[in-house]
């Protein structure tokens, strides 16, 4: 679905030296707890490519991760995976680089459409009838049917004045 034909996966963990030194009756929680702090998954994946995906954004490298962090004011650890990277998107002719993430759905979810979000610290000029320039950039792709609605979002000076700035282009395919 997103170009990879194939994929070994080399796996390896790290298991803290006192795992088993607890009483049976919280040993599995306390392993797992260890397990899960020190999960950090990390695979280099080939270049992906999405049907539909605006040919104007382009997937430059990605990494599959996993992570098990423990939220702040929260007593348990939730896993979280999902594919991150950087991509390169050409905003009125001119490339910018993203760092981008597609968060997976928690298993037994509501199936929802792929979201990729990302952002760069890049800026955008413009020189329009007053030149200007986007800071704060922000994309986000969700696929919607056969293709894929990108909505931009930053931020820039007009006059002095701080503005908003958006912009959205529907799917190219039908939905």
């Amino acid at each position: 679905a997103v170009g990879v034909k194939s994929a070994i996966l080399p796996l390896n963990a790290i298991f803290p030296p006192n795992l088993f030194q607890y009483d049976l009756k919280s040993a599995a929680a306390n392993i797992k707890d260890q397990l899960l702090a020190n999960l950090h998954l990390n695979l280099n994946l080939p270049t992906l490519r999405f049907t539909g995906m605006p040919s104007a954004i382009a997937l430059k490298n990605a990494s599959f991760k996993v992570t098990a962090p423990k939220l702040q004011g929260q007593s348990t650890r939730e896993i979280y995976a999902g594919i991150t990277g950087t991509l390169e998107a050409k905003i009125s002719n001119q490339p910018l680089d993203f760092n981008f993430y597609i968060l997976a759905e928690k298993p037994g979810s509501e199936p929802k459409p792929i979201t990729l979000r990302g952002d760069t610290k890049s800026s955008l000029n413009f020189a329009s009838f007053r030149a200007f320039t986007l800071n704060g950039l922000n994309l986000i792709a969700e696929k919607s049917g056969n293709g894929w609605s990108v909505s931009l979002d930053a931020q820039s000076k007009l006059n002095n004045k701080d503005i908003d700035v958006s912009a959205s282009v529907p799917p190219a395919g039908p939905s």
